[in-house]
């Protein structure tokens, strides 16, 4: 299949991943001993998707969107084997790992559709700043 500027395109509006925001933006909103991926906590029981509630004490439980499934597909099962732990360095590790999947899995957006003659492409919220997880 022939692609192009000279034959027809398609423009691909809103599309990213979802991923945490920096240990700067989120570590004032949290207490350390929080200061983690999972929050420190066990999971809380979640209902109905994103309109649903959370019951328990996990912090991070209402924080949106994890990025425990990137973080599993560009570097494997076991560097979430930590996900649990706690503390600064932890955090910031976490939280870089959450950012550089989330630019692997836009690049590689990006470089299909481009494949594919999308030549308009308009990436929602990249570089998230609020204190949580979202896109």
């Amino acid at each position: 299949e022939q692609t192009g500027p000279g034959l027809l395109n398609v423009f691909a509006s809103e599309f990213g991943a979802s991923v945490m925001s920096s240990f700067e933006s989120m570590s004032p909103t949290l207490r350390p001993e929080h200061w983690g991926l999972h929050g420190g906590e066990p999971y809380d029981t979640c209902t109905k998707g994103f309109e649903g509630t959370c019951v328990g004490n996990n912090p991070m439980a209402e924080r949106n969107y994890p990025c425990d499934n990137l973080i599993e597909v560009y570097f494997g099962p076991e560097v979430l084997r930590n996900a649990n732990a706690t503390g600064e360095h932890v955090f910031k590790k976490q939280l870089y790992l959450c950012m550089l999947a989330q630019a692997l899995h836009v690049k590689g957006n990006i470089e299909t559709r481009r494949a594919a003659n999308t030549f308009g492409l308009l990436i929602w919220q990249l570089n998230e700043i609020w204190p949580t997880g979202g896109w």
